[in-house]
């Protein structure tokens, strides 16, 4: 901090990373960091290791034979109202333009056999996509024939009326099964946010992962196993081993929130909250990756140091950052003043720090924008927004192990094909137009490499109980109703904003809730700056 008897006091602030929980906490803090004496004024700076700001950074423009190009945003980003409600008003506030999504869903099956030493860019040539389930943006379930292709005239074929019956037998029992399985979870989502049991440390479901969750309950295993698990690892964006392994509470929460609600998304891309939010930040560092942090030693708290040497001095740090990044540099500033000295507050800071982060995990997903549509269900019927096709164990993905453009073995997640035009304001909607961009999300499958438009690989947090419990116990516990902050929350004035560090499932809601939180009862109680949001009250719970 910098004092001048002719002005107010300058506090710089440092945001690592650029996605909507570093831009949120760089733009409440420019835009509404000013106290009623104007003795302080904050100085943010925004550093972004890539080209570009990070949450539009891997989005892709295509053309659409008009004038102007079209926004693809990479990874697809939807919200859901109920769930989303702080990411709502910042976007009201904002002034920027949503629209429903209308999402449809269809869960499909990949089998059959392959020739042997097929090229990975062949498989989907080779094999069957066909569809099980779909269910509806209007909250409704329907079946898909799996049975069809053997279905004849009954006229011709006596024993078509066996094959029929068997269809018809299995097509009620499939029914049976998701309609009871979903609304006993639907009952119990609901029942547990009536009686506030998501908040309860002591009631059984906060102890259980969801797998275990199920078990409890007796929910059938065909819905957990060919419905519930894949449709939330695409959520989730995980395996579904990780799935299981979710806490109950998080997956039943997001449940409960989001019944009978709808999806959205930004009309004009995330690039348009990307203008909104940067516009009132002056000082932007792209293509500047911070290295480590040391103890200042003059009028700032810390130093930090980039990946060219450059030094910057600043009052408090933000890590918006993913918890891995966040500890890579961390254990770097502590090997470094290690080096210095063996004992000071800075090394116990960061050592609790660096402890708590390792608790976060991280999986790898990889996103493709593309125009394969053998990506797709075989039949053009059973086609939906978003499809969820799961490969059979006896196909082989990646005959020879080298292919780019597929999750890595062993393909034991949810592949999810995103027909954007569907959801793109400004791009051809009919079911079967002359060019369909498609996004597929950990793709099991690989496209055709000539049909390619982008590739992005990402990594995403997975939640554990454990995780969970280093969120309740270091980051915001929870009293009485009431998100504070913990202990490992402003140690040396190092703070942590982003999904994977508030409660739920890592989405867009806890980026701004974590990062509204540090701002008004972080940084600007610690400073004596009454920061609050013109879109309601700071308490967050």
């Amino acid at each position: 901090m910098t004092a001048d008897c002719h002005g107010p006091r300058t506090v710089k602030v440092a945001v690592i990373g650029t996605g909507l929980a570093g831009l949120t906490s760089a733009y409440l803090l420019e835009k509404f960091g000013i106290d009623d004496q104007k003795s302080i004024q904050f100085e943010v700076h925004v550093f972004e290791k890539n080209a570009s700001l990070g949450m539009d950074a891997s989005s892709i423009s295509v053309s659409s034979g008009q004038q102007e190009d079209i926004r693809i945003d990479v990874p697809m980003r939807s919200f859901m109202s109920g769930y989303y409600d702080r990411l709502f008003k910042l976007y009201k506030h904002l002034g920027v333009a949503c629209r429903p999504a209308r999402f449809s869903f269809g869960w499909s099956r990949i089998h059959g056999q392959q020739p042997a030493d097929l090229g990975a860019e062949d498989v989907a040539s080779y094999t069957q996509n066909s569809s099980y389930l779909t269910y509806s943006g209007a909250r409704t379930v329907g079946l898909i024939n799996a049975f069809q292709k053997g279905t004849q005239n009954p006229s011709s074929n006596s024993n078509s009326w066996w094959l029929a019956l068997l269809n018809a037998w299995c097509t009620a029992w499939v029914f049976i099964v998701v309609a009871s399985s979903y609304l006993k979870v639907i009952s119990y989502s609901v029942w547990y946010q009536g009686r506030a049991q998501y908040s309860n440390p002591a009631h059984p479901v906060s102890k259980m992962t969801i797998g275990q969750w199920f078990q409890y309950v007796g929910v059938h295993p065909y819905f957990v196993h060919k419905v519930f698990i894949p449709l939330f690892a695409a959520v989730c964006t995980n395996s579904w081993e990780s799935m299981l392994e979710y806490p109950a509470v998080d997956v039943l929460e997001y449940m409960a929130k989001g019944i009978f609600q709808e999806s959205f998304v930004v009309t004009h891309g995330v690039c348009d909250v990307v203008d909104r939010l940067t516009k009132p930040v002056s000082n932007v560092h792209v293509g500047v990756q911070i290295q480590l942090i040391r103890p200042g030693n003059g009028n700032h708290l810390h130093i930090l140091e980039d990946d060219r040497g450059q030094t910057y001095d600043c009052d408090h740090v933000i890590f918006a950052t993913q918890a891995n990044h966040a500890r890579n540099i961390l254990q770097a500033s502590y090997d470094h003043e290690a080096q210095r000295t063996s004992s000071s507050a800075f090394l116990d800071d960061v050592a609790l720090q660096i402890k708590m982060l390792t608790r976060f995990k991280y999986e790898t997903s990889v996103v493709i924008n593309h125009t394969d549509m053998r990506l797709l269900p075989d039949d053009q019927q059973a086609w939906q927004t978003l499809n969820l096709t799961m490969v059979d164990k006896c196909v082989e993905p990646d005959p020879t192990n080298d292919c780019r453009y597929i999750i890595r073995s062993p393909h034991a997640t949810t592949m999810t094909t995103h027909i954007v035009n569907w959801t793109n304001a400004k791009l051809d909607r009919r079911r079967a137009p002359s060019t369909l961009y498609l996004q597929t999300t950990n793709p099991c499958l690989c496209p055709d490499p000539k049909k390619i438009l982008s590739v992005s690989w990402f990594e995403r947090a997975t939640v554990t109980l454990d995780s969970r419990k280093a969120i309740e116990q270091d980051l915001f516990p929870r009293q009485q109703g009431t998100t504070l902050l913990g202990p490992c929350q402003g140690s040396h004035n190092i703070w942590f904003v982003g999904s994977y560090c508030w409660y739920g499932i890592p989405l867009l809601e806890g980026c701004v809730a974590s990062a509204e939180h540090v701002v008004v009862s972080g940084i600007g109680v610690t400073e004596s700056v009454d920061i609050t949001p013109p879109w309601g009250t700071s308490t967050i719970k």
